[in-house]
């Protein structure tokens, strides 16, 4: 799916980045080989890293279990 439609970068993409380490939507766009237009994905990208960073945390609170 399509999260930023003026650069055509799809969540698979950004997920890839996101996994790579970049924990800001301009280091996403970054790593995506693109540069930010009209800003509308920008929330939709902060929530993907928010996600990611939760379930990060939930897998170091079981490993430490």
């Amino acid at each position: 799916m399509y999260i930023c439609i003026c650069n055509a970068v799809c969540d698979k993409s950004i997920q890839n980045a996101i996994t790579e380490g970049n924990r800001c939507s301009d280091s996403v766009y970054k790593a995506c080989g693109v540069e930010p237009q009209c800003g509308c994905c920008r929330d939709e990208i902060e929530d993907m890293i928010e996600s990611h960073e939760q379930g990060l945390a939930g897998a170091t609170l079981m490993a430490a279990e």
